[in-house]
């Protein structure tokens, strides 16, 4: 005998959202999860940089970009950090430039990357900028989806001799 033909298949429940905060980053606090974050989303969208040059970066994050940006964090209940953006303010009429956003892999596709480029509209930036390594489909992607688009040259990126693209989304 056949079975009768189902009417409905009930799909899965998305996961409940997170409760969470996006937050100012507070410094030496919030370093050791901020560079934990980088190696692992840099390990995986850009694999072709190496694992040399990705371990040599986390101190430039720290030392070098962190003190130049403008940088938010968001936090999961319990203080986890589980991504952030640093932006580097544009000069007048100049859009502002993400420095860098980066989401525990753990974390990703569940909106923490838009909720921080969300927030950081929200909080006076409006035309953005980004470079992204060509090689980075993960990055790319992201980035298409938000509304960027290669408005502006490409570039072959000195340390590593991989092309760099730069997009541009307006409000």
């Amino acid at each position: 005998a056949e079975e009768p033909p189902v009417a409905h298949q009930r799909q899965p429940a998305p996961p409940p959202p997170m409760s969470h905060r996006i937050r100012a980053y507070a410094g030496q606090p919030d370093n050791t999860a901020i560079v934990d974050i980088y190696l692992a989303a840099s390990t995986i969208a850009t694999p072709f940089l190496g694992a040399e040059f990705l371990e040599r970066e986390q101190s430039n994050i720290v030392d070098v970009y962190l003190p130049h940006t403008q940088t938010w964090v968001w936090e999961a209940e319990g203080g986890n950090i589980r991504g952030f953006v640093g932006i580097i303010k544009g000069g007048e009429g100049e859009a502002d430039e993400v420095g860098g956003l980066f989401v525990d892999p753990a974390a990703q596709r569940h909106g923490i990357g838009r909720a921080l480029l969300d927030h950081v509209r929200q909080v006076g930036t409006k035309d953005l900028e980004v470079e992204v390594f060509e090689g980075n489909a993960i990055g790319r992607a992201f980035y298409a989806r938000y509304g960027f688009r290669e408005q502006l040259k490409s570039f072959t990126h000195e340390l590593t001799g991989h092309t760099v693209l730069r997009l541009r989304a307006q409000p």
